[in-house]
């Protein structure tokens, strides 16, 4: 009996430590991803008092190390706090927030824009944040020269590498009496060099391959018969 109760304790001591030793390297491995990540991750509980932050999260927020956010609250680092806090607060456990758009406070005093990403289990708040600040200024950017390509005069027609119309500005559509449906997708080849001289051709074509500008001025029948 002695000898069976030593075999018995000896096995599960065993088992144990194996299962203490593969949770250990488990979260190296996740600890060793985690820390080389370019997404900043965290783990919370549900007061907002950090467990864990990867070095990605703590540069996003402006910090020099993982002492400095330790004592730090995660719902102070937004603008609006209650709101950040109120919808994590409120989750059920084994639900989740996608790319909730947020603004946080760096520690330069500067503000910015920040998706977050969260999933709740129990009392514990694991979370991703990436910042879109660039993004959301690119795309600001973006969103203006498209308003003022349209207002041009000049008519404007972008293509991809294999000559497929992606973009056309309403002059360019007047000028082909065609409508933005109707260009896009188009070959632009296809639709210029039939109105070209013949011997103009193979100049527009290796124009388009070097990526140089090219100009001609030619007479345009548009598609209702009518020339310009």
């Amino acid at each position: 009996f002695c000898l069976l109760l030593s075999g018995t304790l000896f096995f599960y001591l065993g088992t144990r430590e194996k299962h203490v030793t593969r949770l250990r390297e488990s979260e190296a491995k996740f600890r060793s991803l985690s820390d080389n990540a370019l997404t900043g991750i965290l783990q919370i509980n549900r007061k907002g008092e950090f467990l864990y932050a990867n070095n990605a999260l703590i540069k996003l927020l402006g910090y020099r190390s993982i002492y400095e956010i330790k004592g730090e609250n995660f719902y102070k680092i937004f603008s609006i706090p209650g709101e950040v806090e109120a919808s994590l607060k409120n989750m059920a456990s084994g639900t989740s927030i996608v790319n909730l758009e947020i603004e946080v406070k760096h520690q330069d005093k500067t503000k910015r824009q920040m998706l977050l990403s969260a999933g709740f289990l129990e009392d514990l708040i694991s979370a991703n944040i990436i910042d879109i600040t660039e993004l959301m200024a690119l795309n600001k950017e973006i969103r203006e020269l498209d308003y003022a390509i349209q207002q041009m005069v000049d008519s404007v027609i972008i293509t991809n590498d294999e000559g497929l119309i992606e973009y056309s500005n309403p002059a360019a559509e007047k000028i082909f009496g065609l409508t933005k449906n109707e260009l896009i997708g188009k070959n632009i080849v296809a639709l210029i060099t039939n109105l070209l001289p013949s011997f103009k051709i193979q100049e527009f074509l290796t124009s388009l391959e070097k990526k140089n500008a090219f100009e001609i001025d030619f007479n345009l029948v548009k598609k209702d018969g009518t020339s310009l």
